[in-house]
């Protein structure tokens, strides 16, 4: 009969012996003897002088591969010692657990591949194996099928010549060599007394997941559910043992389980079912705020505050942050979030400026200005000072109160204060665009709203792109910095141009400035083509070119560049994507005509954005409404309020203002009588499906959207004849 090399190795690495069990005394006596020195905890035994020997016995090799081999090793060894129960340990809660040689360095020698320090230089090592064992697992797998899916690994063994947990090693090695997915199979039907032993079971699912979540297939998420569904199937055993992992599997499949699962590990973290290091903890706590859980998240913070974790270290620290971030989102967020801040102190945390600054985006983002104000306060009191996030805070809090001048003065000098804003571009674009907003609401702002607006530019950004688009800048003051101003963003034209022609540019020269653009982004102008990745710019034309009657036509070409393609760059610089209309694109073009009394052309804006995939909105149907309404037209009105209720689109305040326009009051209120009563009689939808199908509402449908097919044409078309001023009211400025 074989012997294996695990029947011949004990805890400490010696020879198995058959003498009985020493004398209770015996032992006593060998306890005092090792009182100072050695002895047996629970986390096994540590033995300095076997240490010793392995290290003097294997002389350390020279190349990085054969340093990693040695290193793990001796670490297993080791390992023994650590005063926490790390894998590959025996304790008085983890009975099955064996310390192997073989196992150790034959299971390292696997994991090589997956080690990040060895990724570049390692060179593939081939483990030979018995030439049995694909034999072997040819017959474990009949055996499995043809029972109950499990199989008894001693009387599997014991046929071969082997004891069981030998035969597990050598099948378990082999199969992660040379077929990894069938381990899930494997795990599952060696899942019975006799376990196999606990601490290997835990190496070859961190393995696995080490593996799985470098595959690059798109599989990665399957593998690794199905792994998190094997794990759950083998914790239990019914020798009650304790699991050990270490955030080499967690991180990787804990983002995988479902939310029953995500209950299920806190259980087992709860009851010590499951141990986890300081470091693993957190990744718990991590995806348990991540699915905003964050009650269970605080627990696990707590769980690895008590397990030794630093409350004041970068990763506990992080974890805090995201906790903090993510009440946002929970119903009464800031409550919650300042509840959690006095958890967190109670816990020993020391506030820093970024939980700080949290703190504040909450509350501003919560609308209570109040609470940011002192949050800051007692930050500036406390010596924490500002950074720049600070101040991109502080001005988002002014846009909430924007009308108060001297809170948006005082927060820019702030911002000044803490260092050169014109080397941080989100702190100098929230700038102008706080100089923006508070030109748009104040009476008489947008007079010199372009004026105020360039003149930050010119101190913030540098100017030549403006110059190049014609736009009149003033001179920029010396750069008292050695850092160049920062190239101006997309953000920064739309502001310049939404102030420029809101008020303050002719409709001569706004289609002089969109026609320079044009010719800009076409040609490739690093600053310029990058506006046009977007919407925001193509918007702020077209909102001022809807606005005339004369300019509709223009107005037609807007959405039309849009739509077509950019030429190749004539440099290797990357292609710029045109972004295409969107829902505001769209709006703006149908309120333009709404506007001007041209509903029909307003209804063919609507049957084209459809066709193009983009369903209207509740603005989109105010304008229409607006624009049946303006033009006197009952049946219209009548309509478009049936379509927009039956789309499952309210009334608002903007609703009611546009239906101010009809000025029969008394037809309105029959119309609005109907609706209600048409609601109130409405049928269900699948009746309304049944119904339109025997009265042909197919056959309509269709008609209507050939009629609506060449709608982009027909605008052109009828703008350009001059049909859209027929009634000669609604005039521009």
């Amino acid at each position: 009969m074989q012997t294996s090399g695990d029947q011949k190795e004990t805890l400490r690495g010696g020879k198995t012996s058959s003498h009985a069990r020493p004398a209770p005394w015996k032992a006593k006596k060998a306890g005092k003897k090792n009182a100072g020195g050695h002895q047996r905890g629970r986390t096994g035994v540590f033995d300095p002088e076997h240490v010793r020997r392995e290290q003097q016995r294997e002389p350390v090799p020279s190349d990085q591969r054969s340093r990693a081999l040695y290193r793990t090793r001796i670490g297993a060894l080791n390992r023994k010692a650590s005063p926490f129960a790390f894998q590959s340990i025996r304790s008085d809660l983890r009975n099955s657990a064996v310390y192997s040689s073989v196992w150790s360095t034959r299971f390292q020698q696997l994991s090589l591949p997956y080690d990040k320090k060895l990724r570049e230089s390692f060179q593939p090592h081939t483990l030979e194996f018995d030439s049995r064992l694909p034999e072997w697992l040819d017959e474990f797998e009949q055996e499995r099928l043809n029972g109950d899916g499990k199989v008894n690994m001693e009387t599997f063994a014991r046929q071969r010549g082997m004891i069981g947990r030998q035969a597990w090693c050598d099948m378990a090695l082999w199969i992660l060599a040379h077929r990894m997915d069938y381990m899930f199979d494997f795990l599952r039907a060696t899942n019975k007394p006799i376990y196999p032993p606990i601490n290997w079971v835990e190496d070859v699912l961190t393995l696995m997941a080490r593996h799985y979540d470098s595959v690059e297939d798109g599989s990665r998420h399957s593998w690794l559910r199905t792994l998190a569904i094997t794990f759950f199937e083998l914790v239990p055993r019914e020798t009650n043992e304790q699991w050990i992992f270490r955030q080499d599997f967690v991180k990787h499949v804990v983002p995988h389980f479902s939310q029953s699962q995500m209950g299920d590990i806190f259980q087992m973290v709860k009851t010590e079912k499951v141990k986890l290091t300081p470091n693993t903890l957190l990744h718990v706590a991590d995806s348990f705020a991540k699915r905003d859980m964050l009650e269970r998240a605080l627990s696990m913070l707590l769980e690895a505050k008590e397990a030794g974790a630093k409350v004041n270290g970068i990763p506990f620290r992080t974890l805090c942050s995201t906790i903090l971030r993510r009440s946002s989102a929970q119903s009464g967020g800031l409550r919650i979030c300042l509840r959690l801040i006095e958890h967190l102190v109670a816990m020993g945390v020391k506030l820093n400026l970024t939980l700080c600054n949290i703190v504040m985006l909450n509350a501003v983002e919560a609308g209570d200005i109040e609470t940011a104000d002192s949050v800051h306060r007692s930050a500036i009191e406390q010596g924490l000072g500002m950074d720049v996030y600070t101040c991109a805070i502080r001005l988002k809090a002014c846009k909430l109160d924007i009308q108060n001048a001297e809170r948006l003065k005082q927060t820019i000098e702030e911002a000044i204060a803490v260092g050169d804003i014109r080397t941080n571009e989100i702190v100098a674009t929230e700038v102008l665009h706080c100089l923006t907003l508070q030109s748009l609401t104040a009476p008489d702002g947008w007079q010199n709203a372009f004026g105020k607006i360039a003149t930050a530019c010119v101190e913030l950004f540098d100017i030549e792109p403006m110059k190049r688009l014609g736009l009149d800048m003033p001179e920029p003051p010396p750069n008292p910095s050695a850092t160049p101003r920062l190239a101006p963003t997309r953000h920064v034209f739309t502001y310049l141009l939404l102030a420029l022609l809101r008020r303050g540019a002719s409709t001569e020269k706004a289609i002089e400035l969109y026609q320079r653009w044009r010719q800009l982004v076409e040609a490739g102008d690093p600053s310029l083509a990058a506006c046009a990745t977007t919407p925001h710019v193509s918007n702020v034309f077209l909102r001022r070119f809807v606005r005339r009657r004369d300019t509709l036509l223009q107005a037609a070409q807007v959405v039309k560049d849009m739509q077509k393609p950019l030429p190749p760059p004539p440099t290797t610089a990357g292609t710029t994507i045109q972004a295409p209309p969107n829902i505001y694109t769209w709006s703006i073009f149908l309120h333009g005509f709404a506007s001007h009394g041209q509903t029909k052309l307003a209804e063919q804006v609507l049957t084209y954005m459809r066709e193009r995939g983009i369903e209207p909105n509740e603005v989109t149907w105010t304008s229409l409404v607006g624009g049946y309404a303006r033009n006197q037209d009952s049946n219209g009105l009548l309509d478009s309020l049936r379509r927009m209720q039956a789309e499952g689109n309210v009334f608002n305040e903007w609703t009611q203002g546009s239906l101010r326009r009809f000025r029969d009051r008394d037809r309105l209120r029959r119309i609005l009588d109907e609706q209600r009563l048409q609601r109130s009689l409405d049928f269900t939808g699948e009746l309304k499906d049944g119904l339109g199908f025997r009265l042909g509402v197919g056959e309509m449908g269709a008609e209507g959207a050939a009629a609506g097919g060449d709608a982009y044409e027909d605008v052109g078309g009828e703008a350009e004849t001059g049909s859209c001023g027929q009634d000669g009211g609604g005039g521009g400025e």
